[in-house]
């Protein structure tokens, strides 16, 4: 597998940056699998922070061909229903008739969009589609990047969970803004990476969240590409909603640097995480009963990884029915329905989820 090199700061371009942290031979692909543990691939995760605005980003990527080579993404449960809800509502009282959403998964932000909208029509282009028939939505399977062309102009072009997935944050906005004529939408939901750095969540930065993309850059890059924000909501900590138009020309901001406090702040997340599978591991030690763990997600792969115990781990738990029955990816370890639990005396279960940590 040939690697991307980006030894370069995604905001600055210049090569001023310092190692931060290698975790070796992490999984490539997050999910699960049914093919033998041999075909995994595994390949060291480095992360740098550049001296200057102080963005951190790994700095060896993986071919978004290989990365997002399998459907791995459902969005269960009910935080997501209730943000893919929120933020339906959030772009709703735009009204937009003609839209063109990045990445829409299974298309059901879309579907709900178009029972309150009865004359609007939805473009979905997303690499890996889940089979609809929709009279008005038209899904293309493939990967958005620079080629694409609109054959109609749209106006308002969508996206929930994408833009930290971007290698180029500020190209991926610059092909966005060229989409668009002046006066158009542009709407988007991110992960609050800032919160999740804070709460010391396991999938904040990772082969598919390769930028600790924060509020604090968002802003800047809106600008720079000749948006400008008209609306901006958070949710629960887990998401920031941004709604922003299309203007004649770029309002660039001053970008202050967050070197000193983002160093900090990601190698404190760093030793934590090292702590808590320590903790972790010694209670595995003390544990009499079966043992463990939920998430057949980044979650569970990063424990592992960073040195959870697995052989004291029966099985993985999640209540996707996609997962049940496969091999975590990267893991030897089988998934399982949660449902399994019922009739043990103490399982020790390992919750390590973070914003769905509460739901589950």
């Amino acid at each position: 597998m040939k690697r991307i090199i980006r030894n370069a700061s995604v905001v600055t371009g210049k090569k001023n940056l310092e190692h931060l942290v290698t975790y070796k031979k992490y999984p490539v692909l997050i999910g699960c699998t049914e093919k033998p543990r041999k075909t995994d691939l595994l390949a060291d995760m480095s992360f740098s922070i550049c001296r200057d605005s102080g963005i951190i980003q790994l700095d060896r990527l993986i071919p978004p061909d290989i990365l997002y080579s399998e459907y791995h993404s459902e969005a269960l449960g009910g935080l997501w229903k209730d943000h893919h809800e929120a933020f339906v509502a959030f772009f709703a009282r735009f009204a937009p008739k003609n839209v063109l959403e990045i990445g829409g998964s299974n298309c059901f932000m879309a579907e709900r969009y178009l029972e309150g909208i009865k004359d609007a029509l939805w473009t979905n282009i997303e690499p890996n589609p889940v089979p609809l028939a929709h009279p008005r939505i038209t899904v293309i399977p493939k990967l958005f990047d620079d080629s694409f062309i609109t054959k109609e102009p749209v106006d308002a072009i969508i996206h929930s969970h994408v833009i930290e997935h971007m290698y180029d944050p500020d190209a991926f906005l610059r092909v966005v803004s060229g989409l668009l004529t002046e006066g158009a939408l542009h709407v988007f939901s991110l992960p609050d990476l800032d919160e999740y750095l804070k709460r010391g969540y396991s999938n904040c930065i990772n082969f598919e969240h390769s930028i600790f993309l924060t509020e604090h850059f968002v802003d800047y890059f809106i600008a720079k590409n000749g948006f400008k924000i008209i609306r901006k909501k958070k949710f629960r900590g887990h998401s920031i909603f941004y709604a922003t138009r299309k203007i004649a020309r770029p309002l660039p901001i001053p970008l202050a640097s967050k070197y000193r406090e983002y160093r900090k702040r990601f190698l404190d997340y760093v030793k934590n995480n090292e702590k808590i599978v320590a903790r972790l591991n010694k209670q595995l030690l003390k544990n009499k009963g079966n043992a463990y763990v939920f998430g057949a997600h980044i979650f569970s792969q990063s424990l592992v990884n960073i040195g959870l115990d697995a052989k004291k781990i029966r099985f993985v738990l999640d209540n996707s029915k996609l997962k049940q029955g496969k091999r975590l990816y990267g893991t030897g370890l089988m998934v399982q329905s949660p449902e399994i639990l019922m009739g043990e005396k103490a399982p020790l279960v390992i919750l390590r989820v973070g914003a769905y940590k509460k739901e589950i």
